[in-house]
């Protein structure tokens, strides 16, 4: 199942409040290609609802070399996008907040992406539905940012999300 969130709304579930760096780091090679590593998650279980009815908060770390990280307020491109490794498709995607700095500066700091439930998905019973012969499913995701340039992060995965299907 696809949760794609086209609202503008999305914008206030992504945060990248706890740190940007702006100045140039001096002591080390950062490649112009954004890097993402996680950090941790918010809780490792939600309940299965197709209505956004349950979330997680993702934390990721993120460097780039040349800080062309997240577009302008006014452009709609969304750069930060999650799979569901469970079918491939398309989980959400979202836009950061336009963070952008003069000149080719090396950014480095941590989102706070807010990530919404799933459903179940069980060979032989439609999504969202529950079977007390299957308590619960496990969700992994694939995440990863595209800057201004194009340049595609290396993919983090998130794993073993339970969902409780009942």
């Amino acid at each position: 199942m696809t949760n794609q969130t086209n609202n503008p709304v999305v914008l206030i579930y992504i945060l990248w409040i706890l740190c940007v760096n702006y100045a140039c780091v001096t002591d080390r090679d950062v490649s112009e290609v954004p890097h993402i590593s996680l950090t941790g998650l918010s809780k490792n279980a939600m309940k299965q609802s197709a209505l956004n009815e349950d979330s997680l908060w993702l934390f990721l770390k993120f460097e780039d070399g040349d800080g062309d990280i997240s577009y302008p307020a006014t452009d709609t491109t969304r750069d930060v996008t999650i799979i569901d490794r469970r079918t491939g498709f398309l989980h959400d995607r979202y836009k950061l907040p336009d963070f952008q700095i003069s000149g080719e500066k090396q950014i480095d700091g941590e989102l706070k992406i807010l990530i919404f439930t799933t459903c179940c998905l069980i060979e032989g019973i439609p999504p969202c539905f529950s079977d007390t012969r299957f308590p619960t499913d496990t969700v992994d995701f694939d995440v990863f940012i595209r800057d201004r340039a194009g340049h595609v992060s290396n993919t983090v995965t998130i794993p073993d999300i339970l969902i409780k299907c009942d």
